[in-house]
C-alpha cells in the first residue's frame, strides 16, 4: 500500500509546471455552498472563525489532528494551531474568503498541485512550501483558491487566498500585474509559463 502511495506521489510531481497548469485549467469546478458557514461561525469575527477551525477542522473528538488526504498527490495534510490563527486572521480578505473556510476539507481533497518552492525569505516558518489551486463555484460564480502548504516534517495547511474568476483569468492577470501583492506568488511561479500555448493545447484536445 505504501509503495503505491509513493509511486502516485512521485509521478504527480514529475509533471512539468506547464502540464500541471494545463490540468488545473482543465479540472472541474468544485461547487460549494455559500451558506454552509451559517450556525458554525460568525463572519468578520476572528475568534468565532478560529474556534471553529480548531474544534471542527483541526482536531477530532480525541483532540488529535484530523488527517486529510489530497487526491492529486496522495499527500496527507493537517492543520496546526498556528495555521488556524493565520487563516482566521485573514477574515478581512472579504466575505467570499470567509465562506470558503468551512470548505477547507473539500478544498484539501480536490486541490491540484501547482508548484513546490523553497522558502525565499529569512525567518520563513517552513523551509519548503507547496502551492495548490482549486477551481470553485460559490453562489454560481467562479473563484480560484490558492492554498499554501508548509512542508517541514508534516504537511501543514497554512493559508489560502481566494481570487475572483476562473484560474485561467486569474493566472493571466497574475502574469500581467506587478503591483498587486495578492498576486505576487502566482506571478513568481508563472513568470516563464506560456499560458496561451497551454490553452491552445487544451482547445485542440477538446476540439
Amino acid at each position: 500500500m505504501e509503495a503505491c502511495h509513493s509511486l502516485f506521489l512521485r509521478s504527480s510531481r514529475e509533471l512539468s509546471l506547464e502540464d500541471r497548469v494545463g490540468r488545473i485549467f482543465d479540472s472541474a469546478c468544485l461547487e460549494l455552498d455559500g451558506e454552509a458557514y451559517v450556525g458554525k461561525y460568525i463572519l468578520n469575527d476572528w475568534k468565532s472563525i478560529k474556534n471553529f477551525i480548531n474544534k471542527k477542522l483541526r482536531l477530532n473528538s480525541e483532540k488529535k489532528s484530523i488527517i486529510y488526504r489530497n487526491l492529486n498527490t496522495g499527500e496527507r495534510i493537517i492543520l496546526s494551531s498556528e495555521s488556524a490563527g493565520k487563516i482566521a486572521g485573514h477574515y478581512k480578505d472579504g466575505e467570499i474568503y470567509q465562506k470558503t473556510i468551512i470548505h477547507i476539507p473539500e478544498i484539501i481533497k480536490n486541490m491540484k498541485l501547482l508548484e513546490d518552492m523553497q522558502a525565499n525569505k529569512k525567518g520563513s516558518k517552513f523551509s519548503n512550501y507547496s502551492y495548490y489551486i482549486t477551481n470553485i463555484s460559490l453562489a454560481g460564480k467562479p473563484y480560484t483558491v490558492l492554498s499554501t502548504i508548509g512542508r517541514e516534517g508534516n504537511n501543514i495547511y497554512y493559508d489560502h487566498n481566494t481570487f475572483d474568476g476562473t484560474s485561467q483569468n486569474v493566472f493571466n492577470f497574475a502574469k500581467n500585474t506587478t503591483t498587486d501583492p495578492k498576486y505576487s506568488r502566482l506571478s513568481e511561479i508563472l513568470k516563464n509559463v506560456d499560458l496561451k500555448l497551454i490553452l491552445s493545447h487544451i482547445n485542440n484536445k477538446s476540439g
